[in-house]
């Protein structure tokens, strides 16, 4: 192997408020750039950890190319950017507030650990959506994070049994043909300020020709809503 010079440099990054890290970091409650409080991170439109992290990383990235004596404009135009941005369709997209029930598309979590991060990002109480065709996941894994997060769990599609008889006894599971029913239900359920979530955890093969084609169907459902 031979080196290569290069002027890039390294920016630590960590999600533990007390580790020191890059130019811009977090308290555990706001992002900051030096001892400077940028936005809380609950007003930033990407939700998660996860999505911290990425944020935190981008930052970290320009800071090099933020020009010296930056004004409040500047600062200001980062803060519209971070309430903005919610992300690409289809994976934790906020789709509406409906009677200040708020909805949000993950259909592109067809998997146990997206799912995880996906439940884990609020902190009002969900209705979390789960179910499609099964992809052999352990949904067990998923049995702490509901507790924890989930008011209602709802599941649909061709292995709602199946996923059912993993989650039950410990997690109480409402089961559903399909996404119309399931919306339906949450619609009704649900009080002020709690989430309606579609993170499936499945593949769409049941039901949809993919992801894409399911979560366009929940958002459609959403706004037939506001109706």
């Amino acid at each position: 192997l031979q080196a290569v010079e290069t002027r890039a440099r390294l920016t630590a990054l960590s999600l533990e408020p007390e580790r020191e890290t890059g130019p811009f970091h977090w308290d555990g409650t706001h992002i900051l750039r030096e001892d400077e409080r940028l936005i809380p991170y609950r007003d930033c439109g990407l939700k998660g950890m996860h999505n911290l992290a990425n944020i935190l990383a981008g930052l970290n990235a320009i800071h090099g190319f933020i020009p010296s004596g930056e004004h409040a404009e500047f600062r200001e135009h980062l803060r519209q950017v971070l309430r903005a941005f919610s992300g690409i369709e289809h994976r934790m997209e906020f789709v509406a507030v409906v009677d200040d029930v708020s909805y949000y598309n993950d259909s592109k979590a067809t998997n146990i650990e997206s799912v995880k991060y996906a439940i884990e990002s609020f902190d009002h109480p969900v209705f979390l959506i789960l179910g499609g065709y099964d992809k052999d996941g352990d949904f067990a894994r998923l049995i702490p994070g509901i507790r924890k997060h989930v008011k209602k769990t709802l599941v649909i599609g061709k292995d709602r049994q199946k996923i059912q008889s993993q989650l039950e006894p410990s997690v109480s599971v409402e089961l559903f043909p399909g996404l119309p029913e399931a919306v339906r239900f949450a619609a009704d359920q649900a009080a002020l300020g709690d989430v309606v979530l579609l993170s499936p955890a499945c593949a769409s093969f049941d039901q949809y020709t993919n992801y894409e084609e399911r979560g366009a169907h929940f958002k459609q459902l959403v706004e037939q809503l506001k109706q």
